[in-house]
């Protein structure tokens, strides 16, 4: 068998091998569904501001840089960058 040939075989087995591996994935605990509560939310809760992108209060302004005509609208974020190197910050007070 040349080295070619070997090589194609041992590729195709080794793929082979491969996909049978990584198709097999079972979930076996826990056995039944559980239902966690949701957390407080820490924004809401400390800031009285939820992180909710619905004012620039959401966005690290002073942190920001190289960004001009800062937007929330609907919550989207828009700026227009002056530079190579922009930065956007979210707050993380």
């Amino acid at each position: 068998m040349t080295s070619v040939r070997l090589f194609c075989s041992l590729s195709v087995a080794c793929l082979l091998v491969a996909s049978s591996a990584v198709r097999a994935l079972t979930v076996v605990e826990p056995t039944v569904a559980i239902r966690v509560a949701a957390g407080e939310d820490y924004a809401t809760q400390r800031q009285a501001n939820p992180w909710d992108m619905s004012d620039l209060e959401d966005v690290a302004l002073p942190e920001s840089g190289q960004l001009v005509g800062q937007l929330l609208a609907g919550g989207i974020f828009s700026a227009l960058t002056t530079g190579n190197d922009p930065g956007f910050y979210l707050l993380h007070h």
